[in-house]
């Protein structure tokens, strides 16, 4: 009988010791995410990396289990941990997770010219004109804590915008601020709305609300660092209400298809693509004198620069060049064809 207890003692310590073996404990942390049980993930991966912390494929598969439980800092310091240990797959990817997790401001500016623009006398006696030449500034603000949630994104943001001469002299009557909230729903659908309170800077702007929804969607848009080259298509589609209670209407699409080159650069440090392509657009504006439409298509070439990385997170910055050819193929909004030419910087 005290053999058989010896025995029986000795299985159990056995099995305990096998349930506490960190490749076993990882190994249900694999499965427990796999299942969506993400709470139970972290915890068997924050045991198998107690007991053993050099597993790099740990530490990125506990870094997902926290983003998907909006622990951005915690998935922050995984994804780190990741890269520290040696992880050589996707060190790109999880760099650009590090970067997307602890991002909490987003600046940009825009300039835009239009060889189609036309002066303001020439827009006064032809009428009005979708194609005119603009400029804009922004600054966003992602909370911490509920901003970003598993790819959801609630931002506060302020902007700038103004239209410009030939010359790039500010119009002063068209300086136009607004002040207002936007939030990106789903994970996996890029899809934006928003809220603004519009205020006049200039005699031409407007103190008003805008209620606006944003769609976009992209294949190799992004840097690829292994990559050499790769097929670029972009769609982006905008709607737009000004006072709901005698709406103006906007509306704005764009398709973009054509390949990227890497020209320069990889994966740390500035990186430079080229993409040659093809692009169509249409614009809508109806407001309570008219309703102006037109629609264009034509080549173009972007080259953009990927700029402000660190070893342990991904380029944050961008600097693109677009040129365009624009050929309008149908609308009644004056001006015709010519080189739109638009400068954008994002960090």
């Amino acid at each position: 009988m005290k053999r058989v207890a010896i025995l029986l003692f000795s299985t159990l310590l056995a099995t305990s010791a096998i349930a506490d073996d960190p490749y076993t404990r990882a190994q249900a942390g694999f499965a427990a995410y796999e299942r969506g049980d993400y709470e139970t993930a972290v915890t068997e991966f924050e045991a198998a990396l107690a007991a053993k912390p050099d597993l790099p494929l740990a530490w990125a598969q506990l870094g997902y289990a926290y983003r998907k439980l909006s622990r951005n800092g915690a998935a922050a310091h995984a994804f780190r941990q990741a890269l520290r240990t040696g992880i050589t797959d996707n060190r790109y990817g999880y760099r650009r997770e590090v970067q997307t997790l602890e991002n909490r401001f987003d600046a940009s500016a825009y300039l835009i010219y239009r060889q189609a623009a036309l002066s303001d006398g020439l827009l006064a006696a032809a009428g009005p004109s979708l194609a005119q030449s603009q400029g804009g500034v922004e600054l966003a603000w992602t909370p911490p804590r509920f901003g970003f949630r598993d790819g959801r994104r609630l931002q506060i943001f302020g902007r700038l915008a103004w239209g410009h001469s030939d010359d790039f002299a500010l119009k002063e009557d068209s300086a136009q601020a607004g002040v207002g909230v936007r939030y990106k729903p789903w994970r996996d659908q890029n899809l934006v709305f928003s809220a603004e309170r519009l205020a006049a800077l200039g005699r031409e702007a407007r103190n008003d609300w805008m209620l606006r929804a944003s769609y976009s969607w992209d294949m190799g848009f992004d840097l690829r660092p292994e990559e050499k080259s790769w097929t670029y298509a972009t769609l982006y589609l905008d709607a737009a209400m000004i006072d709901v209670t005698d709406p103006d209407v906007l509306l704005a699409g764009e398709g973009r298809y054509g390949r990227s080159f890497l020209i320069g650069g990889g994966a740390y440090g500035p990186a430079v693509l080229a993409t040659p392509h093809l692009v169509i657009a249409g614009n809508v504006q109806k407001d309570a004198f008219h309703t102006t439409t037109l629609v264009e298509a034509g080549p173009g070439l972007s080259a953009k620069l990927f700029f402000a990385d660190t070893p342990e997170a991904a380029h944050g910055g961008t600097l693109e060049l677009l040129v365009q050819y624009r050929v309008k193929i149908g609308g009644d909004s004056v001006g015709g064809s010519g080189v739109v030419a638009t400068l954008v910087v994002q960090y």
